[in-house]
């Protein structure tokens, strides 16, 4: 190699470098983005769960308060007439 050329391969060297250093980095966000999605995904599929289960269970508070009152009713009829 002549003194003109020496120059060059520090160079390339470090344009390399630079060039892994920069992809590593994408490639690390990348994953991070992908993980973030699927957690996402996660907790939006949880929350339709839970949503499922919360009209769920008002229904069957609404079904246990209407027997409540028929079950009530029906005791204090009895206790009027004694037999």
């Amino acid at each position: 190699m002549n003194e003109g050329n020496s120059y060059i391969l520090p160079y390339m060297l470090m344009a390399v470098t630079l060039g892994f250093m920069m992809g590593w980095g994408f490639g690390e966000q990348t994953g991070r983005k992908d993980s973030a999605e699927d957690l996402i995904d996660e907790l939006r599929d949880r929350l339709q769960s839970s949503t499922d289960l919360t009209r769920q269970l008002k229904q069957l508070q609404a079904v246990i308060n209407d027997l409540h009152r028929k079950v009530s009713a029906v005791s204090k009829g009895l206790g009027k007439h004694p037999s």
